[in-house]
């Protein structure tokens, strides 16, 4: 007898928390799904040893197993083909826990009128590589699948590779990197295709003549443009982040032109948050002229047939984008919810959001906070 064999595929693993002790989850996309326990049984069975022609399976198992071939989670294949070590069923004594948003260093080489972080002050500082290799094996061990990189400015850290290749060492998947563009080099680039990263990168850009103004150091904006085309011709998804004020709203027509040129899979356009240096100041926008200035460019944007993903500041989101180039911490981003008794508890003056819950931040001195 020749058997029927079959093995999860490349990326997807095996994983459990407290609240969803059963699941089975892609490194690549985030798609994390539940399992009962016949599910479970099949997926677990996917080892590229079992013999699903044995009487051990019945034809609810292999109807399952169809399933999960058919939506490119496990594949046929020889007898001994097996899955590799990383993909075995591993359960973290810990709540529900997909991902990290890392902010690795509190330090940046600009000066943002609106950065949450204060920088350039580096107020949260960083933390030595050594101590950071052991929050890596924090997050092996509570079984997070992704991670994103933020800052201050991440690629500020002369080890910053380092840390990613040992990202890829315990196989977690680097989902995201939040930057301001400045000081990604070739060499950076095709080191992380190299380790085998696909991240998409969050670049921020406040529009034609007002970026300098906003970001606080004069003579970058053409930089930064530059920046963002070398990310995208390097193969890379690129998100554009917009912060706007009065100073800068006048030049968001200018802005979208410039963006539907640049190839970039999305751009967001937000208020900043009253956080960090934006505390105190007085050129924010109300909510009336934040709609009044999104009108007109959900309009452009639905005459050119939808050229990228867009977010306008709360008011619509949504375009002809996968998905696939958001981050996992991003709100966009979508999983199954663990059993709301798990839930943990927040202040009442507290952003509760499924990112908080899923996908929590962590300062670069080594503090977790929801959101």
């Amino acid at each position: 007898m020749i058997g029927k064999y079959a093995k999860l595929k490349n990326g997807w693993v095996l994983r459990g928390w407290i609240g969803a002790p059963m699941t089975v989850a892609s490194l690549t996309s985030g798609d994390v799904r539940q399992l009962n326990q016949k599910e479970f049984y099949v997926a677990k069975s996917c080892d590229g040893k079992t013999d699903f022609d044995s009487l051990a399976f019945l034809y609810e198992h292999q109807s399952l197993l169809d399933v999960l071939i058919k939506e490119g989670i496990a594949e046929e294949c020889q007898e001994g083909n097996s899955i590799e070590s990383y993909q075995q069923y591993r359960k973290a004594h810990n709540p529900f826990l997909t991902g990290i948003h890392w902010c690795v260093t509190g330090r940046c080489n600009l000066n943002c009128r609106h950065c949450y972080m204060e920088s350039p002050s580096g107020r949260y500082n960083e933390l030595p590589f050594d101590n950071m290799a052991k929050l890596i094996e924090q997050f092996d061990r509570a079984n997070v699948l992704r991670v994103s990189l933020t800052g201050g400015e991440p690629f500020l850290r002369k080890d910053i590779m380092d840390i990613i290749r040992l990202l890829a060492k315990k196989k977690l998947w680097l989902s995201h990197i939040c930057t301001n563009g400045l000081l990604i080099t070739q060499d950076h680039l095709k080191e992380i295709k190299r380790i085998g990263f696909s991240p998409s990168f969050q670049i921020s850009f406040d529009g034609i003549d007002a970026h300098d103004y906003m970001r606080g150091v004069e003579g970058i904006e053409s930089e930064v443009i530059e920046g963002i085309r070398r990310v995208h011709a390097a193969g890379f998804s690129v998100i554009v982040a917009t912060s706007i004020d009065q100073m800068n709203i006048g030049r968001l027509d200018d802005t979208y032109e410039l963006i539907k040129g640049l190839g970039v899979r999305a751009w967001r356009i937000a208020r900043p948050h009253k956080l960090g240096n934006w505390r105190g100041t007085t050129t924010g926008l109300s909510l009336d002229e934040m709609a009044k200035a999104c009108a007109p460019l959900l309009g452009h944007w639905i005459r050119d047939n939808k050229p990228f993903y867009i977010e306008l500041a709360g008011f619509y989101r949504g375009g002809q984008a996968s998905k696939s180039g958001m981050s996992s911490c991003d709100p966009l981003y979508e999983s199954r919810n663990p059993d709301e008794e798990e839930r943990p508890e927040y202040t009442p003056d507290s952003y509760d959001c499924v990112s908080c819950r899923e996908r929590p931040n962590l300062l670069p001195d080594g503090t977790l906070v929801p959101c």
